[in-house]
């Protein structure tokens, strides 16, 4: 989950990256809510 986070912080491709993870957006937006900056 930290990975994913990292990537998309860096630039990647944020539903490229969440298709290749197998992650729902809603995920990722709580995800980055609650872990976003570590």
């Amino acid at each position: 989950m930290i990975e994913t986070l990292k990537e998309i912080e860096d630039g990647a491709p944020v539903v490229e990256t969440l298709r290749d993870k197998g992650v729902s957006k809603d995920t990722y937006y709580k995800w980055k809510q609650k872990y976003s900056g570590m």
